[in-house]
């Protein structure tokens, strides 16, 4: 089945900090080196005139990064060079304001401020027991033993956080919690915020390259399935408008963030003449329509590699 891979977050000696799942550039280089051995890695464009065309091989496959993050364009592009492969670049458009989403901000918090991902854990926890005992109670007595069971790299830790703050807690509540635990860890959050995402000129520059600009929402919702039709195209029209202005065209394809839509999502997409979509998984119960196209995470091809 062709899919495509998914690559978030890299790691180097310099501003880019190693954290859960980032890979360094050596081993993007090992990674890439194995997917040239078993797969044909095609360029954005042939990827998307074959799927068009219903001429997508089984063992053709595309590269996808996802969140216009700084440490693409500094520790993966260079290598990208190297093997002379082009990709999908997926940018959600608050980055270029005052007040980008916080995703990336939080993930960044946990990385630099706690000895281990398990002991932010132990902190998030403890403090939503104490501060929300209700939302605590609801996610103890609803907690579904399979949930995200498609991504198996995540350790059970990771998933119970997830629920928690995707299912269980409104954005405000999680906020909340994340803003008071930066607080006492004293999170340099405007420093940090310069050195997480590219700005506007790299998005440019990767376009001027040959690497494919595609939409990722507005503010990055974590549940875009759960927003009716206007919301979902408010986030789709104004990251359209803005990644329009910066590449000079209007970007034909995407990604949903978290792999959440629903039909609504796509009738959106169809308006906006996106002609293809990926997911976040691997998963065979998705519609599969061309806005539904699976995509593999890395970790799960770094296993083969081991």
């Amino acid at each position: 089945m062709t899919f495509g891979v998914m690559f978030h977050h890299f790691h180097d000696a310099g501003i880019h900090r190693r954290g859960q799942g980032s890979l360094s550039a050596d081993r993007l280089r090992a990674l890439l080196g194995y997917l040239g051995l078993q797969y044909n890695i095609l360029t954005p464009g042939d990827y998307v005139e074959r799927a068009l065309g219903g001429r997508l091989a089984p063992d053709d496959i595309c590269l996808s990064f996802d969140d216009a993050l700084l440490c693409q364009y500094d520790v993966a592009v260079p290598v990208l060079d190297e093997f002379g492969i082009k990709a999908f670049f997926f940018v959600y458009s608050s980055i270029f304001t005052d007040t980008p989403d916080n995703l990336e901000l939080y993930r960044d918090f946990r990385n630099a401020s706690f000895d281990g991902i398990d002991d932010f854990y132990r902190v998030f926890f403890d403090l939503l027991e104490r501060q929300l005992p209700r939302a605590q109670q609801r996610y103890l007595d609803t907690y579904p033993a399979d949930y995200l069971s498609d991504f198996g790299f995540y350790t059970d830790n990771d998933r119970r956080f997830r629920f928690v703050r995707d299912q269980v807690l409104t954005q405000s509540e999680y906020d909340g919690l994340m803003t008071d635990m930066m607080g006492r860890a004293g999170y340099p959050r405007e420093e940090r915020m310069t050195q997480l995402w590219m700005r506007a000129e790299h998005v440019s520059a990767l376009d001027a390259a040959g690497h494919e600009i595609g939409l990722h929402s507005h503010s990055h919702p974590m549940q875009m399935r759960t927003l009716d039709r206007a919301a979902q195209e408010t986030e789709y029209r104004l990251n359209r408008r803005m990644l329009s202005a910066i590449c000079g065209q209007a970007p034909r394809t995407m990604s949903h963030p978290c792999g959440s839509y629903s039909d609504d999502t796509l009738d959106v997409l169809r308006d906006l003449d996106v002609v293809l979509g990926f997911r976040s998984n691997m998963s065979v119960t998705h519609g599969g329509s061309l806005w539904e196209i699976p995509r593999e995470d890395h970790a799960n091809l770094l296993q083969a590699i081991k």
